[in-house]
């Protein structure tokens, strides 16, 4: 009921002692006004009393005040009548209407339960006197009721006879709401709902999806680098490197995607959110994948870097013992340096930069083959005289010629390099001048030959083979992959010398001539050498 209703029920005179209750349980501010209707009995005014306020207390006991009175059925005066037939005559007169009966006045008594009055034969009333209204009957108990806390007591009462239409229509009329309601819910249960479910599903779907999707980007731009730090000649598994770009581009292809619209259908919607729940699983495990295929390819360079190393360290150690006590010292010493170098580097590499392993490797074992081949060498013959080769300047058999021209560049006297007038060949101290171990090497743009064979060194892949004099000797050193000195010095835009032809380079103990049939290099202590131009190249 709402607000209208509730004070129209405490006003009602007819409103019963239970609806009053009710009304009394949610209405604390009609309390006063309940205590003073006539319906109010005993024990819901005895709890309005306990749990009222002062307003409340004094209309109780202003209600109780008031006397109880039951008014008597007045019988009106009727006009004389014949006696009434006896009642056990054998055959009754028959009448048209019955008999008018004499009421009396019933003595009222107190009663344990609201009892109404016996209702008297029906006597007609006389034209001047008005039939009076029955009050309701008194309430008086015998023992009052337990009174239950939570609310005011319930008092049994009859239905009142008389009661208003109205009141019936409102029954009616709540009972046709309460119809109206549940088919709405049940509508709302069977449409309303589920919609709503399943677009919250959706919602939520479309969120993890995102999420999926911004994660595997994160991993492809993290491992995207991985397929081209690691040259195929530097995996132990070369075909590590095909997996991973599978799983590269199954990553890219499924970060192109995205989500739909929501569709309009309930079992559409259902349909999109198990999609895209597919989607997020495969991206997961697309993201799984990468990092497995990313991390395969850097073990399997690990593994590559240990074996090559291992086996770099035992080819040198094999020619360190064949050469015991034949070799020149110095050529020992320097292998046994190596070695140790290697192995140092074969203990760490699991904690190596995988960024810079490859190069690292690449230069040791470079480095351990020039130093093998240097113990197992033969002394060297004598190279000038006949043994000169063709072509080659006789002052290589001399020291360093007088005149020999600096070639350091700017205020940095340890880097050394010169390029021809031609600007075809280059050469470089690759390392720093003046140092024993630091090979001078030249580089060449344009020409028709090979290194020799016999001089060039397996390197295990990402080198850079170059002529060079090192020890005294003729190698081909392999230089980590990258540019050369010369190339790298002009990469950098330095002001790179240029050895006009005549000119000798002075890079001691290596000396090199500028000629315009080609480059000569060679020691000026040992005399071994090499000539080259770009179409041929001889070396003694």
């Amino acid at each position: 009921m709402d607000d209208a209703d509730l004070m129209m029920a405490v006003h009602d005179p007819q409103t019963s002692g239970l609806v009053l209750r009710q009304v009394a349980q949610v209405a604390p501010d009609l309390w006063a006004t309940i205590a003073a209707h006539p319906q109010a009995y005993p024990g819901l005014l005895d709890w309005l009393e306990s749990v009222g306020d002062d307003t409340v207390r004094q209309a109780v006991a202003a209600r109780r005040a008031e006397p109880v009175v039951v008014l008597p059925v007045v019988a009106s005066a009727a006009p004389a009548a014949p006696a009434p037939a006896p009642i056990l005559a054998a055959t009754p007169a028959p009448a048209a209407t019955p008999a008018p009966v004499p009421v009396t006045t019933p003595t009222p008594v107190p009663m344990t339960a609201p009892v109404p009055a016996p209702s008297p034969t029906p006597t007609p009333w006389s034209t001047t006197t008005t039939p009076p209204t029955a009050p309701a009957p008194a309430w008086v108990p015998t023992a009052p009721a337990p009174v239950p806390t939570a609310g005011p007591p319930v008092r049994p009462m009859a239905q009142p006879a008389g009661r208003p239409a109205r009141r019936l229509g409102r029954l009616i009329g709540l009972g046709l709401g309460a119809v109206v309601l549940v088919v709405a819910l049940a509508l709302v249960a069977s449409f309303v709902v589920p919609h709503v479910s399943a677009a919250t599903d959706f919602n939520r779907a479309v969120s993890d999806f995102g999420q999926a999707k911004d994660n595997l980007m994160r991993q492809i731009d993290d491992v995207a680098a991985v397929g081209s730090a690691y040259p195929a000649d530097q995996l132990a598994d070369a075909s590590a490197l095909d997996r991973f770009q599978a799983a590269l581009a199954t990553a890219r292809a499924l970060v192109q995607a995205d989500p739909p619209t929501m569709a309009a259908a309930t079992p559409d919607i259902r349909h999109q959110a198990d999609a895209l729940r597919d989607d997020i699983a495969a991206m997961e495990t697309s993201q799984a994948a990468l990092q497995v295929a990313a991390g395969a390819i850097q073990q399997t360079h690990l593994a590559w870097a240990k074996t090559t190393l291992t086996d770099a360290i035992a080819q040198a150690q094999q020619a360190q013992a064949a050469a015991a006590g034949q070799a020149d010292p110095a050529a020992q010493a320097a292998l046994e340096q190596l070695i140790g170098q290697a192995q140092q580097a074969l203990a760490a590499v699991n904690q190596a930069n995988l960024a810079t392993l490859g190069d690292l490797v690449s230069q040791l074992v470079g480095g351990l083959g020039q130093a093998a081949l240097a113990v197992q060498a033969p002394p060297p013959a004598p190279v000038c005289g006949p043994n000169l080769p063709a072509g080659v300047d006789p002052m290589v058999c001399a020291g360093l010629p007088a005149g020999a021209v600096s070639v350091t560049v700017g205020a940095n006297p340890a880097l050394a390099v010169f390029s021809m007038p031609s600007l075809n060949i280059g050469c470089a101290v690759a390392g720093t001048l003046g140092a024993a171990d630091a090979p001078v090497v030249c580089e060449i743009v344009r020409y028709s030959w090979s290194l020799p064979a016999e001089l060039v060194q397996p390197c295990g892949g990402g080198c850079t083979p170059l002529i060079s004099l090192v020890g005294g000797q003729v190698a081909v050193v392999n230089l980590p992959s990258g540019p050369a000195p010369w190339s790298q010095a002009r990469s950098a835009g330095l002001a790179v010398p240029v050895l006009r032809y005549g000119q000798v380079a002075d890079f001691s103990p290596v000396a090199c001539l500028s000629a315009t049939d080609g480059v000569t290099c060679w020691d000026t202590t040992t005399h071994h050498g090499f000539k080259m131009s770009s179409d041929h190249l001889v070396y003694w």
